[in-house]
């Protein structure tokens, strides 16, 4: 039994099961001992929609219904009962012999297992070893995998988070076995490598709305350059937990970390970061001199910081894009509007999650400044990728764009958009209650 497996409790086996798939799902779940919130946590939906489904008032979706049997030890109970029209088209269903349901075991060693099952039949799981723990690659093997972080970043100006994340995990978990391998210098570029990926990997977690996995994420990273001596990157995660604490509006947390972060030891570039951070931590906090004071250090620092591996994701480190935030934090629209306007005009068309971002900002500031035809010329190609992408912080600042938008509505630019907005966000809102 793992960790994340229900405790089974002794109850006596019923005559007959529940005709309904709410009442089928209440008799597993207390036949394991597991309460209705804690179900929710497994299987990463709300307790509201699983009391809802047990009671009858939604209808289970098919994917629900492969979570619930994966975390309460069922075979095909739950999944026949799903209405055919919850169900999906079955066109694009495993090929006969696949399985339905994979699962792939990454250990800490490199030592792989594939798990596969088809819920719809009886005895059907079959398990075999992907691979032997990695064993030490040759002097300088540990190059091979240099262009992950390059291509990952690359990849994730495209592709939505979750995706990334699919990707970036097994491949993290690779050249983590491997520098466990290795020896000497190629240990700690392992080591290097692996934490820059996890922690790519903790940003793609907030940027796909889970701040809780970010963080994780975030910690593991540490850890991992810990082993690899990157005392850079352990001082990093200060920043990037600061950022963390900037979207939730938690403006003593923002100041606590960024101001650990700038330690006499740090680059020039991780204390321009960690003073950029400050910077939207004052202003957030309203404290104008401050800030400006923050942007002022910030600007000094980036004159002279020496280029290195990149860290974290671009916009939150662009010293036009956090002018911009601060100033329009501070109220100050104007100068946030004109600080932006020229990187955004700069941003290659390819780099959807950046343009995303930048563009969402510019027009929230130029929407403060009533210039409503401009603000909707900008947001209208950042409403077009949002969902692609699937950005929550770029989405937090449409949220915020809707309602100063939303206040004005009879305006004709104004009104045609707002269906855009809502299809947007409403698609967000899907996938957090996921």
């Amino acid at each position: 039994m793992t960790g994340n497996e229900p405790r089974r409790a002794a109850v006596p086996p019923v005559a007959e099961s529940p005709a309904t798939f709410g009442g089928r799902l209440r008799l597993a779940r207390t036949r394991a001992g597991v309460s209705l919130g804690r179900l929710a946590e497994l299987v990463r939906y709300s307790k509201g929609h699983l009391g809802n489904v047990e009671a009858g008032a939604k209808q289970p979706s098919a994917d629900l219904a492969k979570r619930l049997e994966g975390v309460l030890g069922l075979r095909g109970e739950l999944v026949s009962m799903v209405p055919a029209s919850a169900a999906g088209p079955s066109a694009g269903s495993a090929p006969s012999g696949l399985g339905d349901q994979w699962t792939l075991r990454l250990a800490a060693d490199g030592h792989l297992e594939f798990t596969a099952r088809d819920p719809s039949e009886q005895d059907s799981t079959v398990a075999w070893s992907v691979g032997a723990p990695i064993s030490a690659p040759p002097p300088g093997g540990m190059a091979v995998f240099g262009g992950l972080l390059a291509e990952a970043r690359r990849m994730g100006q495209v592709l939505p988070p979750a995706a990334m994340i699919q990707l970036l995990v097994p491949q993290a978990n690779t050249v983590r076995a491997a520098a466990l391998a290795a020896a000497g210098r190629d240990r700690e570029d392992g080591f290097r490598l692996a934490a820059r990926l996890v922690e790519y990997i903790g940003w793609m977690a907030q940027e796909s709305g889970d701040d809780r996995a970010a963080a994780w994420w975030t910690d593991q990273s540490v850890a991992l350059a810990r082993a690899a001596g990157d005392e850079e990157l352990v001082t990093y995660a200060l920043v990037r937990h600061a950022e963390l604490a900037l979207y939730q509006e938690n403006f003593a947390d923002v100041l606590a970390y960024a101001q650990r972060a700038q330690t006499p030891r740090a680059s020039r570039r991780l204390r321009e970061l960690a003073t950029q951070r400050e910077a939207q931590g004052y202003a957030l906090a309203g404290d104008e001199t401050a800030a400006l004071g923050a942007l002022d250090r910030a600007r000094e620092l980036a004159a002279t910081a020496e280029c290195g591996i990149p860290l974290g994701s671009s916009a939150p480190g662009n010293m036009a894009f956090v002018t911009a935030w601060t100033l329009h934090e501070l109220g100050r629209y104007r100068e946030a509007a004109d600080a932006l306007a020229v990187e955004y005009a700069n941003v290659s068309p390819d780099s959807h999650r950046v343009r995303a971002r930048f563009g969402a900002r510019l027009a929230l500031s130029t929407a403060c400044l009533d210039e409503l035809e401009a603000a909707c010329a900008i947001a209208e190609p950042v409403l077009a990728v949002i969902n692609g992408v699937d950005s929550a912080t770029a989405r937090a600042d449409l949220r915020s764009l809707y309602r100063a938008l939303n206040r004005v509505r009879g305006h004709p630019r104004v009104r045609g958009l707002l269906p855009s907005f809502a299809e947007a966000l409403r698609s967000a809102k899907t996938r957090t209650r996921r």
